[in-house]
């Protein structure tokens, strides 16, 4: 009888830790978040999104240019996004973060990875005349003076001197000494010397702009200083009751245009693309302001 008791005992224990266990997954923000994303291969897709830029505060010149590499990407590499071919593909965020990109990847040849966009590129062509400053470089990071120079050798003359010296003091990474990471808020700190540092270039975003870029700051606290690295960049749009998302996710990737109900939706979803290690941080930007804080 004892033995039976004891039997019956450990069933209710399992099931009620498989019962929390499916409640967590059920539950889990990645299953909430239900959205649309189209690689911009689709023509009415691609049609809107022209209106949609235009509609909002981007220049038709670079627009223009814009969808000129989006074309060149898509001609290249059909197979690889021929799931959104036939317009808007709903998905939930846990399926989506499924798709293994690397392993679809329609023969994708390491030389041409020179020839396409990542983030930051793509999303500068667009709002680049939603930024003014008259920057002097006093600070260079190599990566990000590639990325300039490479967009300025292909942009055949599109992207100005200025343009370069934006680009550079906009996403160059910084570091600000600090005391102990223990005792100040990381996030406060961090986008105080972001400002500090933008300020000092007389880096502003343009007031009124109905489109924002996104950024999404990597932040790793150590014991005497924080770096802040502008991870991935795109540009959202609310237009009526939705907020579109256009981005480049790194120059291999097919660009795409994602709609969502909710900033809560869009912040989850850029969240999600990044591992979670305990060493580093993420905040969200919205031009410069604060849309989201992920503690790790």
């Amino acid at each position: 009888m004892k033995m039976t008791k004891k039997y019956i005992f450990l069933f209710g224990v399992v099931i009620f830790f498989l019962i929390y266990i499916l409640n967590k997954i059920l539950t889990s923000p990645e299953r909430q978040v239900l959205f649309d994303f189209n690689y911009l291969n689709n023509d009415k897709v691609v049609n809107n999104s022209n209106t949609l830029l235009l509609n909002n505060d981007i220049p038709e010149r670079n627009v223009d240019l814009w969808m000129k590499y989006v074309k060149r990407y898509n001609t290249e590499n059909k197979a690889f996004i021929k799931d959104t071919s036939n317009g808007w593909k709903t998905i939930y965020l846990n399926k989506y973060n499924r798709i293994n990109f690397n392993s679809i990847l329609d023969k994708w040849y390491e030389e041409k990875d020179s020839f396409d966009l990542n983030c930051r590129q793509s999303s500068f062509i667009l709002i680049k005349d939603m930024v003014s400053g008259e920057c002097v470089i006093e600070e260079r990071d190599s990566d990000i003076e590639q990325e300039i120079n490479k967009l300025k050798s292909i942009s055949n003359e599109k992207i100005t001197n200025k343009d370069a010296r934006t680009y550079i003091y906009l996403f160059t990474p910084i570091k600000l000494k600090i005391g102990n990471s223990k005792d100040i808020d990381v996030y406060d700190e961090t986008l105080s010397a972001l400002k500090d540092y933008w300020n000092k270039g007389n880096l502003k975003f343009k007031d009124g702009k109905k489109s924002k870029l996104i950024q999404v700051v990597l932040i790793e606290p150590n014991a005497s200083d924080i770096k802040a690295t502008i991870a991935h960049t795109g540009l959202s749009i609310k237009d009526g009751d939705m907020i579109y998302f256009i981005e480049k996710k790194n120059p291999c990737f097919p660009y795409q245009i994602s709609r969502f109900k909710n900033y809560d939706d869009l912040n989850r979803y850029i969240i999600t693309q990044f591992k979670s290690p305990k060493d580093y941080k993420l905040m969200i930007l919205e031009n410069n302001n604060v849309i989201y804080k992920n503690d790790n």
